[in-house]
Order: C-alpha cells, then sequence, then structure tokens
C-alpha cells in the first residue's frame, strides 16, 4: 500500500501547477534565440491589455496589471520575460485564480498543469520597474528598444511575437497623455486608448507629463505635436516640422503603394531624449535638439532635421508594418529608413546636390567604424536579445546605404522598386528576414545576389585599394587586411590624369582582386572613386596625395570634390599624409570652396586634425587664423555659424579664447545652442572666471529643462579638481546617468583635451563600469560613453591604461569590447 500511495503522490507532483518543464529555457537571463524560437511557434494570438497607475511625484512607485491572452498549441510551460525584482509581482491569476509560479533569470514560468491548450488569459499584478519609464518630475517616456519591453511589464519580449495592445493610465492633474493609438475615453484622470494593429514589443509606447499640445489639419491628415519648448522662435517651426511629417508620409505612400498603415501619426519632442528619435507608431520620439533648431541654423542641421523625420517616417512601414524577424537583421529597418530617407529629403531642398549629401551623410561615418580593429560586419549573429543594444553603430546605419545603393545600381531602380512593394505586402504587420528580401530580389534579376550579399551584408570590415603602372598599363588591386579570401566586387569610377593635366575618366569592375587596364605612358596620376560610389581605403602615392591636396579646389564636380576629401582625410587616418600637411591643404581649401555642404566637410575633418597635431605649430595657429579671418570675412557669410562652432572647439590661444569670449560675452549673434557650448568651453579655458561664465549664461536661460541640463552639466567644468572628482564618481552610479546625454556631455568635459593631464585617473574606472552602462544604459550608452572618455586623450599613459584594460578582461564580451575598441582608434593614432 505505501508503494502506492508513493506513486500516488509522484503523479500528483509531476501534474501539479509547481511543475517546471521549462528550466533549459530559463537557465539564462535575457531572451535566448532558443526561447524565442519555441515561443514564436507554440504561443499565438497574443494580446495584452495593459493598466498604469502613474502618481504625481517621481518617487513613488506605478502601481500596474496586464492582462496577456494567446493561444497555447500545446501542453507547455508558459515563460514569460520580465526583469524586475521578483517581489514587485504581487499576484498572478488565471480564469479568476491565484496560482503558483516561479521566476528565474528574469521569467515568469507558467507550470504547464495550469494552463490550457488554446486560448489562456493571464493576469498579473506588479509595479512598474522604472529603468524604462525614463521620468522626470514633471514627464515621462517609455523606451523599449530592443529588449526592454521586459523592464517595464511582464510580456514576450521577441520582435517576432507581433500583438495587439490595449492601454489604460491614470495620470496626475494637468498631465497629457499619448500612445501608439488614439484616445477613445477621457473621464477624469483616466485615459483609455483604443486597441492597436499588430506590434513588436520594442514599438509599444506611451508619453505622459505636462505637455504642450499642437494639433493640425494638412491635406485631410491630422497629426498631433506634444513638446515642452516655451522659446516662441522654436515654438513657430513647429509648422515646418509638421509639414515635412506630411511630405515624407506622402512620398513613401506613393512609393510603397501602401497607404499608411497605422491609426494616427502623433509626435512627440522631448528635452533630454537619448536618441534623435524613435519610430514608436502613432507616438513617435524625437530630441528637441533636433528638431528645435537655433538662430541662424546651417544647411546641415536643416537637412537633418528633415532626414531624421523622413527616417523615422519610412519606419512606420520598414520596421513597424513589416519587421525584422530577429534583432541580428535590425539593420534591415535601418537601411530602408536612411535609403529612403534621403530620397524623401531630396524633393524638400531642390538647391542641395543630393548626391553630394547622400555621401556626406553615410560615407565618413561608416569608415569611422570599418577603419577600426572593432569594426564588425552589417548582419552579426545574436544569440540572445540582452545583447542586441551592442548591434547598433554605424555600419548598420551608415555602410547599409551605401550597400543599399549599390544593389540597386545593380538590379536597376524599377526592379528594386517592384521588390520592395512584393516585400511589403507578402509580410504586411508580419516579420522578414533580409535573406526573404534578397529571395525575392534574386527572382528579378539574372545577377548572383546571395553570393554578392554574403560578401557586403555578412563580412567585416572593406578592401584596400591601391593602384600601380606598369609601363602603360594601369594595375588595381584590392587587398583585405583580415587576410580572407573574398572580392568586394564592385564598381571604381577614376580619373587618369597625364602630365599636361588631362583628365581621361575610366572604371573598372572589380570581380577580382586585381584588373588592369591599358592607358598612356605618360600618366602620372591615378585619382580614384570620383564618383563617390565605391567603397574601400583608396590608399594614394605620395605623389597622387600631393596633387590631390594642391588641386583640390579645381575639380569642377561637386560630389568628386566630396569625395576626394573623404580618400584624402582616410589617408591621413592611414598615416599616408601627415597631419601638417593636411591641416595646411584644409586651410588653402576653405577660402576657396562656396558650397556649404562641402565647407563644412572639410571644417570637420581639418577640426580632427588640428587635435592630432602635438604642441604648437605654425599650421595649427594658421588655421585658427584661416577661421577668424573667414568669420569676419563678408564673402562667406553664410557660414559664420559652422566657421564659429569649429572656433570656439579648437581655439587654444590667447587671442582667440579673448575673441570667442567676447562674441559669447556679447550674445548678440549666437543662438542659445551656441552660447551654451560655448560657455563650457570658456569655464575651461578661463578657469579664472568660471564662477562669472556659469552664472551668466544660467541666467540667460528660461527653459526650465534647458536649467535642469545645464545645471547638470556645468559643475564637470569647476576649476577645482575636487569637484570634477565627485562629478566623476557620481556618474559612476547608474541612477545619475539616467539622462544619458546630460551623463555623456559631463563625461566628456571631464575629460576635455585642457585638462586629459588631470583626467587620467578616470579612465580606468570609467572603463570598469561599461558592462554595467551597457546593462542599465540605453543602445547607444556604451558607445557615447566610451568615445566621452577617451576622445580628450592621446597620451601614451592612456593608451598604456586601455591595453591593460584589455589583457585583464580576456574573457571580456566579444561585442562590447568591438564597440570600446571603435572608439580607440585615435588613442592608437597618436601613439603609433
Amino acid at each position: 500500500m505505501k508503494s502506492y500511495i508513493v506513486l500516488f503522490l509522484m503523479f500528483i507532483s509531476f501534474f501539479s501547477c509547481d511543475r517546471d518543464n521549462g528550466s533549459k529555457l530559463t537557465d539564462e537571463s535575457g531572451v535566448s534565440l532558443k526561447l524565442a524560437q519555441l515561443r514564436v511557434e507554440e504561443y499565438q494570438n497574443v494580446k495584452y491589455n495593459l493598466f498604469f497607475d502613474i502618481p504625481s511625484l517621481k518617487h513613488e512607485e506605478i502601481k500596474a496589471k496586464v492582462e496577456i491572452t494567446l493561444d497555447l498549441l500545446s501542453k507547455q510551460d508558459i515563460i514569460i520575460d520580465f526583469k524586475a525584482d521578483p517581489e514587485s509581482v504581487s499576484s498572478i491569476k488565471i480564469d479568476g485564480e491565484k496560482i503558483k509560479y516561479k521566476i528565474e533569470n528574469e521569467h515568469i514560468i507558467i507550470p504547464s498543469k495550469c494552463v490550457n491548450i488554446g486560448n489562456n488569459a493571464i493576469k498579473i499584478e506588479f509595479l512598474a520597474p522604472s529603468l524604462s519609464l525614463n521620468r522626470s518630475a514633471e514627464y515621462l517616456y517609455t523606451l523599449l528598444v530592443p529588449d526592454r519591453a521586459r523592464t517595464l511589464f511582464p510580456c514576450f519580449d521577441q520582435p517576432n511575437i507581433k500583438a495587439l495592445y490595449t492601454l489604460s493610465l491614470n495620470i496626475p492633474d494637468g498631465w497629457e497623455a499619448v500612445s501608439n493609438s488614439k484616445v477613445v475615453s477621457h473621464n477624469g484622470n483616466r485615459i483609455e486608448f483604443a486597441e492597436t494593429e499588430p506590434l513588436s514589443t520594442y514599438l509599444f509606447s506611451f508619453v505622459a507629463g505636462k505637455l504642450n499640445k499642437e494639433t493640425v489639419t494638412i491635406e485631410g491628415r491630422e497629426i498631433s505635436l506634444y513638446h515642452r519648448e516655451s522659446a516662441p522662435e522654436k515654438v513657430a517651426q513647429i509648422g515646418d516640422i509638421m509639414g515635412q511629417v506630411i511630405s515624407s508620409l506622402n512620398w513613401l505612400e506613393e512609393y510603397t503603394d501602401i497607404k499608411y498603415p497605422f491609426s494616427k501619426y502623433d509626435l512627440i519632442i522631448l528635452p533630454g531624449f537619448q536618441y534623435g528619435g524613435m519610430e514608436h507608431t502613432g507616438a513617435t520620439l524625437y530630441s528637441d535638439k533636433k528638431m528645435f533648431l537655433g538662430k541662424n541654423p546651417t544647411i546641415n542641421e536643416k537637412l537633418s532635421r528633415c532626414m531624421l523625420i523622413a527616417h523615422e517616417t519610412a519606419h512606420m512601414w520598414f520596421g513597424d508594418f513589416v519587421t525584422m524577424n530577429w534583432f541580428n537583421d535590425v539593420w534591415t529597418k535601418e537601411v530602408f529608413a536612411n535609403y529612403f530617407g534621403s530620397l524623401i529629403v531630396a524633393p524638400q531642398f531642390p538647391e542641395i546636390n543630393h548626391d553630394l549629401n547622400f555621401l556626406q551623410s553615410y560615407a565618413p561615418s561608416a569608415y569611422s567604424e570599418d577603419r577600426t580593429s572593432g569594426c564588425n560586419a552589417i548582419q552579426q549573429p545574436l544569440d540572445n536579445l540582452q545583447d542586441a543594444g551592442l548591434i547598433y553603430g554605424q555600419t548598420i546605419y551608415t555602410k547599409s546605404p551605401i550597400v543599399m545603393n549599390m544593389l540597386v545600381e545593380m538590379i536597376g531602380e524599377d526592379a528594386f522598386k517592384k521588390g520592395i512593394r512584393e516585400y511589403l505586402s507578402t509580410y504586411a504587420y508580419g516579420n522578414a528576414t533580409w535573406d526573404d528580401l534578397i529571395s525575392i530580389l534574386d527572382r528579378l534579376t539574372p545577377l548572383d545576389l546571395t553570393t554578392w550579399s554574403n560578401t557586403w551584408i555578412k563580412e567585416k570590415g572593406m578592401a584596400t585599394l591601391e593602384s600601380s603602372f606598369n609601363g602603360s598599363k594601369l594595375i588595381m588591386s584590392q587587398s583585405d587586411k583580415f587576410n580572407r579570401d573574398i572580392i568586394w566586387s564592385q564598381k571604381v569610377k577614376s580619373f587618369a590624369v597625364d602630365a599636361n593635366h588631362n583628365f581621361t575618366p575610366f572604371t573598372i569592375e572589380f570581380d577580382s582582386k586585381v584588373d588592369t587596364l591599358e592607358l598612356s605612358n605618360n600618366i602620372k596620376y591615378i585619382i580614384p572613386n570620383i564618383d563617390g560610389r565605391a567603397y574601400g581605403f583608396f590608399k594614394l602615392d605620395t605623389l597622387t596625395s600631393s596633387y590631390i591636396m594642391d588641386n583640390l579646389s579645381t575639380f569642377s564636380d561637386e560630389v568628386t570634390r566630396g569625395a576626394l576629401l573623404i580618400t584624402l582625410y582616410e589617408n591621413l587616418l592611414n598615416g599616408t599624409i601627415s597631419p601638417k600637411a593636411f591641416i595646411a591643404s584644409m586651410n588653402n581649401y576653405l577660402l576657396r570652396e562656396d558650397n556649404e555642404l562641402l565647407f563644412s566637410q572639410a571644417l570637420g575633418y581639418a577640426k580632427s586634425c588640428f587635435f592630432l597635431i602635438d604642441g604648437e605649430s605654425s599650421e595649427k595657429s594658421g588655421f585658427e587664423n584661416t577661421l577668424w579671418r573667414i568669420y569676419n570675412s563678408e564673402d562667406k557669410i553664410n557660414f559664420k555659424t559652422i566657421v564659429l562652432r569649429t572656433y570656439y572647439g579648437i581655439s587654444k590661444s590667447a587671442n582667440s579664447v579673448i575673441n570667442c569670449f567676447k562674441i559669447w560675452d556679447s550674445g548678440v549673434e549666437i543662438s542659445e545652442y551656441d552660447a551654451i557650448n560655448m560657455s563650457y568651453e570658456l569655464s575651461i579655458s578661463m578657469e579664472k572666471i568660471y564662477d562669472y561664465i556659469i552664472s551668466k549664461q544660467r541666467s540667460r536661460l528660461t527653459n526650465v529643462d534647458k536649467i535642469r541640463e545645464y545645471d547638470f552639466i556645468s559643475p564637470a567644468l569647476s576649476p577645482s579638481q575636487v569637484v570634477r572628482d565627485s562629478v566623476f564618481n557620481s556618474l559612476l552610479l547608474a541612477k545619475n546617468r539616467e539622462i544619458e546625454p546630460y551623463a555623456s556631455t559631463a563625461l566628456y568635459y571631464l575629460n576635455h583635451p585642457l585638462r586629459a593631464v588631470k583626467s587620467i585617473h578616470y579612465v580606468r574606472r570609467g572603463l570598469d563600469v561599461l558592462e554595467e552602462v551597457k546593462h542599465t544604459g540605453d543602445i547607444f550608452f556604451p558607445t557615447s560613453w566610451t568615445r566621452s572618455l577617451l576622445r580628450g586623450h592621446k597620451s601614451k599613459e592612456v593608451n598604456d591604461i586601455v591595453n591593460s584594460f584589455f589583457v585583464d578582461n580576456k574573457n571580456y564580451s566579444p561585442m562590447l569590447e568591438s564597440k570600446l575598441r571603435q572608439q580607440t582608434f585615435f588613442l592608437e593614432f597618436a601613439n603609433r
């Protein structure tokens, strides 16, 4: 009899609600690929009904509820993601009855005995964690990309489980609220929103706070804009912003042949926002610094704002309507947003050379990562979504549009457009991979797109391309710094220049590592990539680089000048051109260039080169003098703003600092943005009057958010080492890094080039918290943290500190190490 009792108890235990048959899938935190694959196969028709009770005081907890409904295809544990203190979950019910559950490694496990094959409704009461709520005293906003929905509410936090959401909020008196869908009920402090279209978890969003609301109807579309700006000249820009949104929507509807696929397009402009923008459907978030332009905005600022709007609007189709299946393909939404964004902007700025703008927008940033030892492929492997944030970078944002442009040229614009339309209609409100798109496009062309894709999308780095002569035979070769047996297939358009300065254009189509071409015997120079459409490091010989630097302004085509600027700069950073020769060349070129885009590009390169030259030199003082001359010139009056920003960023001589101080102190000719940044630089250069500078600039500010930002950053500029050390120590605590742009700016000024010697002791400690920064911060924060920590340094001592960090952390996360190595390039350059 006893044996039967034991067997019975074993049977009951096996089928009780405490049974856990999902332990292998919850052995690790985050959302593993294995767990995600199981759930996408077994969990269907997911819906979330959410409620958050938002108190008026920031420190008070937010009580929340979620009802998750889903259809389960087989009897098994339900594994829900929730990265929070287990004690924050107060109860879980199924069919109205409380159940027992487990929480381990950031997962809530609902035992199989407690669920049904078919429909299940799981009600969870919890306290909402604060990590992704971005709470300030007067507003809060959610930001859940890539895997942070699980830090806000229990969910299946993976892009390929799309769900329907309904949301209810209790908000304080005087607050507004906006979410993905329209408001269906607003009774007192209670707001209820309509059910959304199918969304991935990272796209769910709401914003609540003391916000100004502007609603317009243009061409039959009603759009609301929420903001906290008070300056009349900035609020006056809302009409332009709304117009650019409408233009973007119209362009995309025509190109894709699909009407805007969501119920509304509202936007919220926020101070201290971590990104330029974030494409939540119906509640797209934007940074106030990107959207509200200052006095006398540059053409780059105007283009940048329009491009940002076009980028986020393109995401509504590419990323939101059709979403990548897994975050290894997150680049597929970014490449379309940037590629189509450039096309959308073009008709809004007919006076701009948009081939030049495309080149400048993407190539320099792409090279900034691809030239480093931390470079990565466009498509990267990803085993767990907790590392998805490390996939983001310039490679997926700026190299991919260059590669996409190659693809369009290969197959033709008509075939590409046809393929895009088929892609969107096939995967509407669903998920797709890059290979799904390639499969569609492959049917529209005789070319082998798979092989091309395997090189350009799935391999890291770029080719080095060189030219040489053997009699009349030109030999152009490509090599790979990682010694892989791959061919970077592409067209390279170049000039052959003879002794009489006659130019002969020619094109080489690379389908092997070496290609040859017969030219005349008196060719002296080969000037590569004159249309900027090829991609790689175009290594110049000494004679050719000198010829280009001496004659850059004489090339009539603007795109050619832009491409050659990039080629010269990359040769500078690869050691084939000296910094002094480069900056001397830019001194002459800047006086002759009238195109604002090219002028700005050359200015940025010259500023970068300025900091590569040690000590005082005639070239550096010459650059300062050139900037001051241009700033005061009537010939280049449109360039005053961009020249001033470079001037106050590099001015180190006594005369230059005094010039900057006089401009700032009068405050007449400059925008608030420039006045603030000048006060930062001047308070370091003129330590003795730090108190005067900071006090006067703060008194000029009227917006409460701007004051809060200034008060956060200004102590990092203090002449007192004790105060600066205190600021740095505070940044080591996650709670003091919540507003990431403020934290990054403060960290940079702590490590400013003028204080590099006094801030060396910050470097190792700043590196030691990088993993924590990654875990507590948003996707771009590890990069901005390391950049701010290191870019003011170039000493051997700091280089040794970084190298010792790598030695001491041999088992460091490879993806995080890659991010760090991308930011050590200039430090390594200075210590070659």
